[in-house]
């Protein structure tokens, strides 16, 4: 059977053949049929999409600032009180509200003070106690704390020529140490010394002593004060140094060993002493060194110089500076010089900076290069020395007269006295004195005095006398001098608010290329109408809060109904928002004052002002649509911008550009999909 098939397959070769063409032809048309077909279904799908699409813009709009940026964390409540409410309360302009109230403030300092005109004296070269010089103070909690010991004798007192030293002491142990000599036996010889430390809560005792540079001469004190202030909570950098350090410039150079470093969180007034002298054996001309202060590489105005009684002599100066700082940081350093272009040294020296919020004192200085003299031998007016003042409360004093002449200048070789005047009245005890190597050389008398000064105003004058009336030279002049009070309120009743709190701004948004500036709103009441307050923010260039650049820094005065505040960081807003977008808005009143004020925040949040475009487009048709490019004309410019952006069928979305300007009106945009179609929209 299998042969005879075999046998008809060969003899029907070519009919097998065409079998096979006819199969494989129906195959390939089979093949051919279902992808024309196929191909047919996806055309009339794709054409049907594209038919169905319906995309439409329906708004074109010039957007000047983005949406509004809210806290979203707690308020940190700095000074005051959070009565009720949350700061979730201040996220929406909808009549809910977080309350926060003032309360009182008090303005944490002590002090104490002694001066005496009892006659003590010593042989002794070790530091003796002055026994009129001990302050007894007890401290509620551990405080930075400044002392002051100014000790000396007047013209015609024992007083060896080698001079004296004074030193303070701490709790049994001698801290500072400052040396003076005078211009003869039995001169006018006055020292200066400072210490300033962080001191534990508790009891402590500090004392002041003295010494012979000589030991075994006597020397002694008429009139010494000693005085200390302590403080909980300022911004205080102190240094005490034996480094020795020499010069032969007569132009001042930094004293490296006197160099402080300050950063203030907001304005400050800044009390300022330097302090700086050689014991007896080191390298010191007889004409003496000068010093002066220099601040942010700025030397101030004034200068103090001093001589000794000879080559190698003990020889010390002090200067003292008071201003108001602004926040950032800054840097202080002691500079001094040789009176002569030989070698003059420092042996040891302090330098303090104690920095106070501008509402916890009330400060005056007054620095002059205006010359005054004198031949009296009784007290006169530096002319150039006076401050006028108003306290609003009873406050703890320190005032502080330096005055001195540089070589050259008129000058009793017994120098000059000077003491401190206030509200008409000597205070006789401060009376302080001082001589110089020869007639007309460099001469510096410091005078120290403090007390508790009644509310109201008072006037602080410095004065001045020769110490040898009736000499053949009897002329002293003072040619630089400093004078300053500083007043810390002994209590207060007065109520204070301050709080801050974080915002973000949105930089991957909003581009920091096209934010033009940084806006704050505040919407709020308080009962209290007579009181302005203030919006500042954390400026991180220098590292504190402030409102400078701001567009509006008069502050607000709020009524008891709802009130929009808001300020305008103009082209400084980079300063007071982080490279993360991070801001701090803080929101404090004027100054403390006697009634407590509550306030209502119903809004408090920030936005970047831009120029950007926000365009609304809406899918009606039934599928996913993808737009791809935009086009904005006008009779004189085209447009094209490159887009992404899918809208799922029935949605609505708004789409913004920072890099996109409209042009004059009337102009056409358009957008263009993925499948070709276009949406069109003409301005009005």
């Amino acid at each position: 059977m299998l042969e005879t098939i075999l046998k008809r397959l060969k003899q029907d070769r070519h009919g097998v053949s065409n079998v096979i063409v006819v199969m494989l032809s129906l195959v390939l048309i089979v093949v051919i049929v279902a992808n024309v077909v196929l191909w047919s279904y996806q055309m009339n799908q794709l054409d049907w999409e594209r038919i169905s699409e319906e995309v439409k813009i329906t708004n074109v709009t010039r957007v000047k600032g983005s949406s509004w940026f809210v806290a979203q964390n707690e308020y940190t409540v700095n000074i005051g009180s959070r009565i009720s409410g949350t700061y979730t309360e201040t996220q929406a302009i909808d009549g809910s509200f977080e309350t926060f109230r003032e309360e009182l403030t008090t303005f944490e300092h002590g002090y104490a003070f002694k001066s005496s005109a009892t006659l003590v004296s010593t042989t002794s070269g070790t530091p003796v106690d002055d026994p009129e010089a001990v302050l007894s103070i007890t401290l509620d909690r551990d405080s930075h704390i400044f002392i002051i010991y100014n000790a000396g004798n007047k013209e015609g007192s024992v007083e060896d020529q080698g001079g004296k030293g004074c030193a303070i002491n701490v709790d049994g142990d001698d801290k500072a140490f400052s040396w003076q000599s005078p211009y003869a036996t039995d001169s006018a010889d006055s020292v200066t010394v400072v210490w300033a430390t962080y001191l534990s809560a508790g009891p402590h005792t500090i004392q002041g002593r003295f010494f012979a540079n000589r030991a075994g001469y006597t020397v002694g004190i008429d009139t010494r004060q000693i005085t200390a202030y302590w403080f909980p909570t300022v911004v205080a950098e102190y240094v005490s140094s034996t480094v020795s350090v020499t010069t032969i410039s007569s132009t001042p150079v930094d004293d490296n060993e006197a160099v402080l470093n300050i950063t203030l969180a907001e304005d400050s007034v800044a009390f300022m002493i330097y302090n700086a002298g050689n014991k007896r054996g080191s390298a010191e001309p007889r004409k003496g060194k000068g010093i002066t202060l220099n601040i942010d590489d700025s030397d101030i105005a004034t200068k103090e110089w001093q001589s000794g009684y000879g080559f190698q002599d003990a020889n010390s100066v002090t200067i003292v500076y008071a201003a108001l700082l602004p926040t950032g940081s800054h840097t202080v350093k002691g500079r001094f010089f040789s009176n002569s272009g030989q070698t003059t040294t420092i042996d040891e020296r302090q330098l303090l900076v104690f920095c106070f919020p501008t509402e916890t004192v009330t400060y005056g200085f007054k620095e002059s290069t205006t010359s005054a003299s004198t031949a009296s031998g009784n007290p006169v007016n530096d002319t150039e020395a006076i401050l006028s003042t108003t306290l609003t409360t009873s406050s703890n004093s320190l005032i502080i007269y330096v005055g001195g002449n540089p070589d050259g200048t008129s000058e009793c070789r017994e120098g000059k006295g000077a003491l401190v005047n206030v509200d008409g009245t000597d205070k006789l005890n401060s009376s302080s004195w001082q001589s110089q190597q020869a007639v007309n050389y460099a001469n510096s008398v410091a005078s120290l005095w403090s007390e508790q000064m009644a509310a109201g105003p008072h006037t602080i004058q410095g004065r001045f006398f020769s110490n040898k009336p009736g000499s053949s030279a009897p002329t002293v002049t003072i040619s630089h001098r400093q004078l300053l009070i500083l007043a810390f309120p002994i209590s207060t009743a007065d109520y204070r608010l301050d709080l801050n709190g974080p915002f973000t701004v949105d930089f991957s948004t909003y581009s920091l290329d096209y934010i033009e500036t940084v806006e704050i709103q505040l919407r709020c009441r308080a009962n209290d109408t007579l009181e302005k307050w203030y919006l500042k923010a954390y400026n991180w260039t220098a590292l504190g809060y402030s409102d400078s650049g701001f567009n509006n820094t008069s502050g607000h005065t709020l009524t008891t109904g709802w009130d929009m505040y808001a300020v305008n960081l103009t082209e400084k807003w980079r300063s007071y928002v982080s490279d993360s977008g991070t801001m701090y808005v803080k929101l404090q009143d004027n100054q403390a004052d006697a009634n407590q004020t509550t306030i209502d925040i119903d809004f408090l949040a920030v936005r970047v002002a831009v120029n950007e475009t926000k365009f609304t487009f809406q899918n009606r048709g039934p599928s996913t649509s993808h737009l791809v490019s935009l086009w904005v004309n006008n009779s004189t410019d085209h447009q094209r911008y490159s887009i992404n952006i899918f809208i799922n069928s029935g949605d609505t979305i708004s789409y913004t550009r920072t890099d996109v300007s409209l042009p004059n009106e009337p102009y056409t945009v358009k957008v263009v999909t993925e499948r070709g179609n276009r949406a069109v929209f003409t301005s009005q």
